[in-house]
């Protein structure tokens, strides 16, 4: 790749306050990584906290919050429905 920031990323999210920001550090570290959709999906632990915390600090990071689980596949609806990258 040219460096060129061409890749959207979603991620659904439940109660993975252990490894949502070791995974996104991961993500971010792809060069062609534009944006990263985040759905926390009606989180009890400290998702949502890190979510916002790791956004402020990347712009590529786009949290969105549901605030009832919903499931996975609900989730990943609302990221699809969300991406502003092909």
């Amino acid at each position: 790749m040219s460096g060129k920031r061409v890749l959207s990323v979603m991620m659904p999210a439940f109660n993975e306050e252990r490894t949502v920001e070791i995974i996104l550090a991961h993500v971010l570290d792809r060069p062609e990584v534009g944006e990263v959709i985040v759905v926390d999906d009606g989180s009890t632990d400290r998702t949502w906290e890190i979510l916002q915390d790791v956004a402020a600090h990347d712009s590529r990071v786009r949290p969105f919050r549901q605030q009832v689980n919903q499931g996975k596949g609900a989730a990943l609806r609302r990221a699809i429905s969300e991406l502003r990258m092909p």
